[in-house]
C-alpha cells in the first residue's frame, strides 16, 4: 500500500489527489473554508474506501493465492496493520483490565458492554494472528529490553550469550530488510547509550 508522491496534474492511483493530500497534511495552515471543504472530501473518500473492505475480503477468500501473491507486498501488509492501529485509536477502543469480579477498568474508568465487545473482537483477531503467524514462543517480547540493556553501560555486561545472539539475529534481520527501521533502532540505541554515559559521569 505504498503511497507515491507525484507532481500536480499527473495521473495517479492514490486515494487522495496531490492537492488534497497537501491540504490535509498542512490543514492548520489553510483558511477555514478551504480546510472544511477538503476535510469533507477526505471524509467522503475514507468512507468510500472502507465500504470496499468486504469486497477485498471476498477477493482474498476466493481468488487463487498464486494470482494474488505478486500483487501484494510485505509493505502492504505492514501498512494495513498500521491502519488498523490508527482506526482503533480514532474509535477509542479501550483495553479491558479486570481487577476483581466487579472492577473492570478501561481508558476512561469503568468499562461498559461496548468496551468489552470491542476488546473481545480485538483479542480474537490478534490471537488468531499470533497463533498463525507469530507463535507463543516468539523472541520479540524482550527485544526492546535487551536493546536497552545493550546500550546501557552498566547492564551491557550482564547480557547472557543466548540473549546476545537473540538481539544480534533480530537486528541483523531488520538491517537486511528495512534501512528505515534499522536507522530508527540505531538512533534509539545511541540515545540510550548517551544517557547511560551521562549518568555514569554524574
Amino acid at each position: 500500500m505504498a503511497i507515491g508522491y507525484i507532481m500536480a496534474g499527473q495521473k495517479r492511483k492514490d486515494l487522495l489527489t496531490f492537492t488534497a493530500r497537501e491540504r490535509l497534511i498542512h490543514r492548520q495552515k489553510q483558511v477555514a473554508k478551504v480546510r472544511a471543504n477538503n476535510d469533507h472530501k477526505v471524509r467522503t473518500k475514507t468512507a468510500a474506501w472502507l465500504n470496499n473492505v468486504d469486497d477485498m475480503i471476498t477477493i482474498l477468500d476466493h481468488l487463487p493465492e498464486d494470482q494474488l501473491n505478486d500483487s501484494i507486498t510485505d509493505d502492504d501488509i505492514f501498512s494495513i496493520l498500521k491502519l488498523v492501529e490508527r482506526l482503533l485509536r480514532v474509535k477509542r477502543f479501550s483495553p479491558v483490565a479486570v481487577y476483581s469480579e466487579d472492577h473492570w477498568r478501561g481508558l476512561e474508568g469503568e468499562v461498559n458492554d461496548l468496551d468489552i465487545w470491542r476488546a473481545y473482537n480485538v483479542y480474537r483477531h490478534t490471537d488468531n494472528l499470533v497463533r498463525a503467524h507469530l507463535s507463543r514462543r516468539h523472541p520479540f517480547g524482550n527485544f526492546d529490553l535487551l536493546l536497552g540493556m545493550d546500550a546501557d553501560l552498566s547492564f551491557r555486561g550482564r547480557l547472557q550469550p543466548d540473549e546476545i545472539k537473540t538481539l544480534s539475529r533480530i537486528r541483523n534481520a531488520i538491517r537486511a530488510y528495512s534501512e528505515k527501521e534499522a536507522a530508527r533502532l540505531e538512533d534509539v540505541w545511541l540515545e540510550l547509550e548517551a544517557m547511560s554515559r551521562d549518568e555514569m559521569e554524574e
